[in-house]
């Protein structure tokens, strides 16, 4: 199946199906799309990929020195007065908009993103690099430009972040080893709960039942 760690396009299609099809019984929001015909280098081989949009929450501390305004009950000693600043959680969201497209180069699936804030801001690369979790920040640290960069869109040509798929074929390599029943698994699936949780995009536990496509 993929022991080397790649897949062809019409694998990756083959996969697409049955994801997309996964996503439609679990109610969640992917939507599969096609690229126009003049990018249909092969019509045996259509390219397209998977899109899905959501909203992720940013937490920033805000210094404030009126609790009431930000509906804060303060435990205030009776014999002291209340006069402090203090880091109050400020709730705010940003956009995000996932790619998920196959690598003729590579002969790996490749996730491209946007981010941006609520009133419409495109987030910068080192806001993104800073919104990465804690347990990769010592690889972001080691392998930045090549880990997570702006690349263009190879179908919208537009400036969109990547995870870089240098190293996809190797940890699918590993994964496929240690998976019994190879057949029954959905290589998108598994590739997705991998990468995606690195950018914020995590996938239900209930995507790995019954993708045997």
């Amino acid at each position: 199946m993929w022991k080397d760690g790649r897949i062809s396009c019409v694998q990756f299609n083959h996969y697409l199906d049955g994801f997309l099809e996964r996503s439609r019984s679990l109610g969640d929001e992917w939507v599969g799309r096609s690229a126009p015909q003049c990018l249909q280098l092969d019509p045996t081989q259509p390219v397209r990929y998977l899109i899905k949009q959501c909203f992720r929450e940013i937490t920033t501390a805000v210094q404030t020195r009126e609790a009431e305004s930000e509906n804060i009950e303060f435990a205030v000693n009776e014999k002291d007065e209340c006069e402090c600043s203090c880091d109050v959680p400020s709730k705010s969201y940003a956009k995000y908009e996932y790619h998920v497209m196959y690598s003729p180069s590579y002969g790996v699936p490749v996730l491209y993103f946007t981010a941006s804030t609520q009133d419409g801001r495109p987030l910068s690369l080192e806001e993104v690099w800073k919104s990465i979790p804690d347990v990769y920040q010592l690889r972001l640290k080691d392998e930045r430009w090549t880990f997570l960069t702006q690349q263009e869109h190879p179908i919208l040509g537009k400036p969109f972040f990547q995870l870089h798929p240098c190293h996809t074929a190797d940890m699918m390599k590993n994964i496929v080893n240690c998976v019994e029943k190879e057949g029954k698994t959905n290589y998108l699936v598994t590739w997705l709960s991998s990468v995606g949780p690195v950018v914020g995009l995590h996938l239900s536990l209930e995507y790995a039942k019954n993708t045997h496509l």
